[in-house]
């Protein structure tokens, strides 16, 4: 993993060490500088970098789509509703992206701007005001019944679904409940109502922990041993980290929600 993730406390890379001019192992290794920064100034190659641009655009991409597909011409109701759906929970990842990246220094569009607006009237919204509006377009989305709770068809691998709402719901609500996000303001209780439901809701519609070893010719195999005895626990992960994402309705897969 060498993602913006292991900056963080989420994660560590593991090459950090072995390859030190990898992003990861420079912020580890203090190699960087306001001048030039591998948070920042990173490639863009394999979307990566310049995200404040990017999601900036996507932002107005969906708010453009949003605005407008009602009175397109479409084949289906049912795809303009998902694709609707869709857009609303796209503009909703790609601002929780932008507030974990840069706080909540970001005007809220509901409404596509355009390029010569006068900006000098664009009022910007405390912490808060930005997450209920994330979680909003999530309910939109987890609203909307031609969206679906799972993908199975391997064509449709990359597109977006209702969990995905209810995972970017329960996060930003999660980082907003401190109350130094919020000038002292506490909505921890509010972050447990909304995470408990979240969970019921994905359990509800076939999600859980991935708890078996499906594969035990592979993974409960000499490389797993630890003593005279196999390390059931260890090979699961091994298991769950190594194996490619399922599209079925049978998926032995119930834990992931999306995978890239």
């Amino acid at each position: 993993m060498r993602g913006p993730v292991v900056w963080s406390d989420e994660a560590w890379d593991t090459d950090a060490e072995s390859e030190p001019t990898l992003m990861s192992g420079r912020v580890y290794n203090g190699d960087a500088s306001a001048a030039f920064h591998p948070m920042t100034n990173i490639s863009a190659d394999a979307g990566n970098g310049d995200y404040w641009n990017r999601y900036w655009a996507g932002i107005r991409n969906c708010s453009v789509f949003i605005k407008n597909i009602d009175a397109a011409t479409v084949n289906s109701e049912t795809d303009r509703k998902r694709w609707k759906a869709e857009a609303h929970l796209l503009r909703a990842y790609y601002y929780h992206e932008l507030l974990k990246w840069f706080g909540s220094a970001l005007p809220i569009m509901r409404e596509p701007m355009e390029f010569d607006a006068d900006f000098s009237g664009v009022e910007k919204p405390t912490y808060y005001d930005l997450v209920k509006f994330i979680m909003e377009d999530c309910d939109v989305a987890l609203a909307t019944s031609e969206l679906p709770w799972t993908i199975t068809d391997q064509g449709e691998q990359h597109r977006i679904t209702k969990s995905v709402a209810e995972a970017i719901k329960s996060k930003v609500i999660l980082y907003a409940a401190s109350p130094q996000n919020n000038a002292g303001q506490n909505y921890w209780e509010q972050a447990y109502t909304v995470n408990k439901q979240s969970l019921a809701n994905l359990r509800a519609n076939g999600y859980e922990l991935y708890n078996k070893v499906n594969y035990p010719q592979t993974y409960l195999s000499a490389t797993a041993f630890i003593g005279p005895t196999v390390n059931e626990k260890a090979s699961l992960y091994n298991e769950y980290f190594t194996q490619g994402m399922q599209f079925s309705g049978t998926r032995i897969d119930k834990e992931t929600i999306l995978a890239k």
